[in-house]
């Protein structure tokens, strides 16, 4: 089996036009004050629509399945975005034709109608596909006013305890640092208050609160 380590999407993207076959990856463990940084949008949206469409490689060679995702923007925190926001990500060869590439089985989150998540989108690559920088990672959904995300919110807050132990910030970190994984059933009861989550990360692209970044290597 092959592994590779990913931290955002465009080096996932250069790989999907190789010949080979990917059948798992590893991504690099990041923190939100890495998925901050590396993300181009990052808003808060209700998904509104869920399209099955195609896209060609880089190379203009095969074509590759893709979902086209349509988002409500409830809260835009980083990048352009208008009342409605759509982006395409990798999907599931559902069809003969399409290169065999499978996007759940590379951890390339999925989203469903009428949910609402917080998301940290990579940079589009040149053929429009994109998806959430550190996959499973940058993509929180929002529930009962609480944000987790597709790995229980495991090392979100790892070394942002560090800069942060003066703000108001320090209970909800400390907090999350301290308690243990909320498990697939006790969602909607544990996480991260996701206002809070917001406010704090308005204060890091604006340069008020200062953290330190997780990434410093494989995992």
């Amino acid at each position: 089996m092959k592994r590779f380590h990913l931290s955002t999407l465009g080096c996932l993207f250069f790989l999907l036009t190789g010949s080979g076959q990917l059948s798992a990856t590893q991504v690099v463990a990041l923190n939100v004050t890495d998925l901050a940084r590396e993300a181009v949008h990052v808003f808060e949206g209700r998904c509104l629509d869920v399209t099955l469409t195609s896209v060609k490689d880089s190379r203009g060679e095969v074509m590759l399945p893709a979902v086209r995702y349509t988002f409500e923007i409830l809260d835009s925190l980083k990048g352009k975005q208008s009342s409605t926001f759509e982006f395409m990500q990798l999907g599931n060869a559902a069809k003969s034709g399409h290169f065999p590439i499978y996007a759940d089985r590379l951890g390339i989150p999925t989203f469903e109608k009428g949910r609402t998540y917080l998301l940290f989108l990579a940079e589009r690559h040149e053929n429009g596909l994109t998806a959430p920088v550190g996959l499973a990672q940058g993509m929180f959904w929002v529930h009962d006013g609480l944000a987790y995300n597709g790995i229980s919110n495991a090392h979100i807050f790892h070394k942002m305890d560090r800069g942060t132990s003066r703000t108001a910030y320090a209970p909800m970190i400390r907090q999350a640092i301290d308690s243990q994984l909320p498990g697939r059933a006790k969602r909607g009861t544990d996480g991260v208050p996701a206002q809070r989550f917001k406010a704090l990360l308005r204060d890091m692209l604006a340069g008020h609160v200062v953290t330190v970044s997780k990434k410093v290597g494989d995992r």
